[in-house]
């Protein structure tokens, strides 16, 4: 399977679903250093302005261009975020956008071709009461709604991800009839990239539980990353060296998952 999005808690990745076929005298298949580029993005949020993320001119889209970033993940909506979307769409940044079935069409008509894909709810998993029944219903009712409109039905929807990557997959269950795309957050919780992907996880494990929402469809990596808070008890963080050094190899590891 092959994942397509890598999103971290800053830093969001959107592998693309080109394949080189140029192979070495060893066996391995080359791939572009575009795709890479086009792999790595950012979860933002304009919304909050009383934030660092108020300083848009000055701080936010000035490090996202000095990135060279192509993709943002928000969920955040108004007319001045709005605003701001158009703008950044204009340097080529494309949004993955969290909204609902009832506003899908509306907001993704005003952001044009500068939105990427539309997203189910963020973590419902974590909200209580019947959770799974009511993330069911709602991707439903999103998929209808966007595949249903000649103006967006080209978009494609990513199923809602979820916060407890070994149980809840089985819980929600099979959704690929109405996403196509799947989503993950596998925080690695202090480890290195390559061996734990959170909940006790492997990766091959991680993904074959985020398997039985999403079926065979290739699945975004939307959120994943580290933290510094080294102290904290059940989801500990790592070092700013450590980080420096697990960040561009978890990365990698993403993109090159076949």
């Amino acid at each position: 399977m092959k994942t397509h999005v890598a999103l971290l808690p800053v830093v969001v990745g959107l592998a693309v679903l080109l394949r080189v076929s140029l192979v070495d005298a060893d066996g391995e298949a080359a791939r572009p250093a575009d795709d890479f580029v086009d792999f790595v993005g950012v979860n933002t949020h304009l919304g909050y302005s009383d934030t660092t993320y108020g300083g848009y001119e000055g701080i936010l889209k000035r490090r996202l261009l000095e990135l060279g970033v192509r993709h943002i993940r928000d969920g955040t909506f108004n007319s001045e975020v709005l605003r701001k979307y158009l703008d950044l769409g204009q340097h080529g940044i494309r949004l993955l956008f969290i909204t609902d079935s009832k506003l899908a069409v509306e907001r993704a008509q005003k952001l044009g071709p500068m939105l990427y894909a539309i997203e189910a709810e963020n973590e419902p998993d974590g909200r209580g009461g019947d959770w799974a029944a009511r993330t069911r219903e709602e991707q439903k009712r999103l998929y209808e709604a966007i595949k249903g409109d000649p103006a967006t039905k080209h978009l494609p929807v990513v199923v809602s991800s979820l916060a407890n990557l070994r149980d809840s997959p089985g819980k929600l269950g099979d959704l690929s009839a109405y996403l196509d795309l799947g989503n993950m957050h596998p925080y690695a919780a202090g480890n290195p990239p390559s061996l734990h992907w959170g909940w006790g996880l492997s990766m091959e494990r991680a993904i074959a539980e985020a398997q039985k929402v999403s079926g065979n469809k290739p699945i975004l990596v939307t959120e994943c990353g580290y933290h510094n808070r080294v102290e904290n008890q059940g989801h500990p963080g790592v070092t700013e060296l450590a980080e420096a050094k697990y960040l561009p190899r978890l990365r990698f590891v993403i993109l090159l998952i076949e």
